[in-house]
């Protein structure tokens, strides 16, 4: 499967013989650009079952520099809490095994 938000993309592949034992996909995508709508900066995300297994594979782009630190932690807290994946009340890291990937600055 694959998600895309602008420019930050995300695509998964498998071995065709592990295809059967994935279920469950669904993908998600939340900005966290300017105003909250710009898509150059956020998220994408793909979530699966794989052999029972839940697993959540998260792309982000955070801002740059470091004196955004504080900023970019607020925006790790809002990507797992406004992605729409699995039970829609609950965040991404109390319902998956979560890998998160990217430019993460």
């Amino acid at each position: 499967g694959d998600r895309r938000m602008g420019h930050v993309v995300l695509a998964l592949f498998c071995h065709r013989r592990h295809a059967a034992k994935i279920s469950s996909v669904e993908s998600s995508y939340t900005p966290t650009g300017v105003l909250g709508v710009g898509t150059n900066k956020g998220a994408v995300a793909i979530s699966l079952s794989f052999r029972g297994a839940r697993l959540c594979f998260v792309n982000a782009h955070l801002a740059a520099h470091q004196e955004k630190i504080l900023q970019r932690n607020l925006h790790l807290q809002g990507i797992s809490k406004h992605l729409r994946l699995g039970h829609t009340a609950l965040e991404i890291p109390m319902q998956f095994n979560t890998i998160w990937c990217g430019d993460l600055n």
